[in-house]
């Protein structure tokens, strides 16, 4: 019998890399956080996408990358907890399980030198256990590579890409990615505006992952993902149908995306799967034209929003679901396999 597991979600509002002190600073509010979450009781922690290095295209050396590692593999030792660190910039290496960080087998895939600008990084999810050895790796296969029309209504762009001064994308790559603008004459029902066609890359940036990942937990398996996967259903099932019992998703979704499809998707994986789901998301402004959505939640397996970011707000304002802040949530793994034996959803499939 699998004890409940209390997990916490750590949301942030990382400052842009290229801001002074940023990483010292993300790192530091990570740390205050992981910390809050294990006096509260928590086992498990997930922390955003890009809580560390946020919209930056620089390349790192293999030395800063190691540092990074072992201070959360220090972080996660400190507090005898599992951490799933959002995602890092980092070069491919070699593991196995239970791998310290300097027992790593990095490698040069492209015959150029680690950190160098023709050596494009991983957007790397590591998981580490309560005693800071490596328990998963998974490198985000889902890359957003778009190109979207919109049009201009009023002071307002609608779309996936611009809100008045605000770029946007799944993936917050407006500064970290290449991207272009066109313009093409037409005419919707509702305006007679020319829309333009936002282009983003963030191929450009970073490698695709080219295999799903699936953690062995005291809990039970945990599939990861990153942000934009969130958008392909068939990633889940597939993890699904490979014995995941439980979802982690950091992500960077951007305000208006977010707005319009964070929750609905956030639920429906759940759902689909008939899996607890922990969606970890950036919310809030990262600097003048940089806003992330927020709303952090944690869903069970039936789809109900067990705790969400700005649920215990005491104010009215708007945007509460915005700001550094915990979600804490228990999974129940045998409340949920009776679930699906009720329900055995993934036994009637036909396709």
């Amino acid at each position: 019998m699998t004890a409940p597991l209390l997990v916490a979600g750590l949301q942030m509002v990382s400052r842009p890399a290229t801001a002074p002190g940023a990483l010292r600073h993300n790192l530091s509010i990570a740390q205050q956080q992981v910390a809050t979450a294990a006096q509260k009781g928590a086992e498990l922690v997930v922390l955003a996408e890009n809580f560390l290095v946020f919209a930056d295209s620089q390349r790192y050396s293999q030395q800063a990358q190691c540092e990074w590692l072992l201070a959360l593999a220090a972080l996660a030792k400190r507090y005898q907890l599992w951490l799933v660190a959002g995602s890092l910039p980092l070069s491919y290496f070699d593991w196995r399980p239970n791998d310290r960080v300097d027992e790593l087998r990095w490698s040069n895939r492209s015959g150029d030198e680690i950190g160098s600008a023709q050596n494009k990084p991983y957007a790397t999810c590591v998981v580490f256990n309560s005693e800071g050895a490596i328990a998963g790796v998974y490198r985000k296969m889902h890359l957003f590579d778009v190109s979207v029309a919109h049009s201009q209504v009023g002071n307002e762009q609608v779309g996936n890409e611009q809100v008045g001064n605000e770029q946007v994308g799944d993936d917050q790559v407006g500064e970290s990615a290449a991207s272009t603008s066109v313009s093409a004459k037409a005419t919707t029902a509702h305006s007679s505006e020319t829309p333009t066609r936002q282009s983003y890359r963030e191929s450009d940036q970073f490698q695709h992952g080219d295999e799903p990942a699936l953690v062995e937990t005291p809990w039970g398996r945990l599939g990861l993902a990153i942000c934009y996967d969130l958008r392909f259903p068939e990633y889940f099932r597939h993890l699904a149908l490979e014995g995941a019992d439980f979802f982690a998703l950091p992500s960077a979704f951007t305000y208006t995306t977010g707005r319009s499809h964070w929750e609905i998707l956030c639920r429906a994986r759940a759902i689909e799967t008939q899996s607890f789901f922990i969606a970890v998301n950036q919310g809030g402004e990262h600097s003048v034209n940089r806003k992330t959505w927020g709303d952090s939640m944690i869903v069970d397996a039936w789809g109900r929003v067990l705790s969400r970011a700005g649920s215990e707000s005491t104010t009215t304002r708007s945007d509460a679901q915005l700001g550094e802040t915990l979600v804490l949530a228990t999974f129940d793994r045998e409340a949920q396999q009776i679930m699906r034996r009720d329900m055995p959803i993934a036994e009637h499939r036909r396709l």
